[in-house]
């Protein structure tokens, strides 16, 4: 006998919990029937949540579901859930069988791991028959789903479908690093060219009367404030990358140390070495970003302190106040541009 595993990825951390709780309903009514459904969560913050349901409708109460249970890996695989299913008995001596055993728990760590702070899945597995109708419901939830035919061999068909899952995460991973490092290349570009208004500014100021330079430096001050901020939100953004880099990659090699087969431990291998290669690239954008930050600091310096050389005495005043300022300024620059490198020596 075959059945069918449903695992979808949503792009919210809430969605998979929504979606369980429209599945409940539909269990409830009779529409759909399940074997067992697991909730996989991870939040912004990198908090995990892993929740097992059972089959959502069973009179037993404490039913241990198929995937978190272990009976995937029984002897006779999908088969046996059905012959475990038949009496409330066989769902206690189930309990005392699968009371040592911890097959899937870890396997569902891993899945878990495998999804980027912020997203869910869902995992479902269902008879034939009533896969068609799940597959359209869940649809109506975005989300990307994989589907997997279980036959008696499921206790390996579904390590290969986690394998699979997982493979397909890091993939949405990459894709995901190529979106942000095309943001970032665009703030960045962004970013040049407030810089080249602001050498404008600044030709202009020391080429006019001191009475217009008024006006000229509103205007520069209200563009250097604004460069500054879109700089700090990319090196914030970038340095929050790196560190999520850093947490990911620790807990795929706690993974790699618990790996209980050569197979899995290369699977979590190349994986954490993608992880790393995302890692020095997110590294490699932020120490550049850091140091465009001090040169557009210092060319403001520069240029204000050459238009303070002609300037009258009020214009002077002005500027030697403001000049301070961005001294001030460049030094906290320098000071965590040093932090950041000392971090990565």
């Amino acid at each position: 006998m075959t059945y069918e595993l449903f695992l979808t990825a949503f792009d919210r951390a809430e969605t998979a919990g929504e979606a369980a709780t429209w599945l409940h309903e539909f269990v409830r009514k009779g529409d759909l029937q399940v074997l067992d459904v697991v909730v996989l969560a991870k939040h912004a913050d990198d908090s995990a949540v892993i929740r097992q349901l059972g089959d959502l409708g069973s009179q037993h109460g404490g039913r241990i579901g198929a995937i978190v249970g272990g009976l995937l890996g029984v002897a006779g695989g999908p088969a046996g859930i059905a012959a475990l299913g038949a009496a409330g008995a066989a769902f206690g001596a189930a309990s005392e069988l699968l009371a040592s055993r911890d097959l899937y728990h870890d396997d569902l760590q891993e899945l878990e791991q495998a999804l980027t702070p912020g997203m869910s899945a869902l995992l479902a597995l269902l008879a034939p028959e009533h896969a068609a109708m799940y597959a359209r419901r869940i649809a109506d939830f975005g989300g990307e789903t994989m589907h997997f035919r279980l036959t008696n061999d499921a206790g390996q068909e579904f390590q290969d479908a986690k394998h699979a899952f997982i493979a397909r995460q890091a993939e949405r991973r990459r894709e995901q690093l190529a979106t942000w490092s095309s943001a970032a290349a665009e703030e960045a570009a962004d970013l040049d060219a407030m810089n080249h208004e602001l050498e404008q500014l600044y030709a202009a100021m020391s080429s006019t009367p001191d009475w217009h330079q008024t006006d000229l430096g509103v205007h520069a001050a209200a563009l250097r404030t604004r460069r500054d901020a879109a700089r700090e939100l990319l090196n914030q953004t970038l340095a929050a990358e790196v560190q999520r880099l850093d947490d990911v990659i620790a807990r795929y090699q706690e993974a790699s140390s618990r790996a209980t087969s050569d197979e899995e431990r290369a699977a979590l291998t190349s994986q954490n070495e993608t992880l790393r290669s995302s890692r020095v690239a997110a590294e490699q954008k932020l120490t550049a970003s850091q140091d465009a930050e001090l040169q557009e600091r210092w060319r403001d310096i520069s240029a204000l302190e050459a238009i303070a050389t002609h300037a009258d005495r009020a214009t002077r005043i002005s500027l030697d106040l403001l000049l301070a300022e961005l001294r001030d300024s460049y030094a906290a620059a320098r000071q965590v541009r040093s932090e950041s490198r000392a971090r990565t020596a």
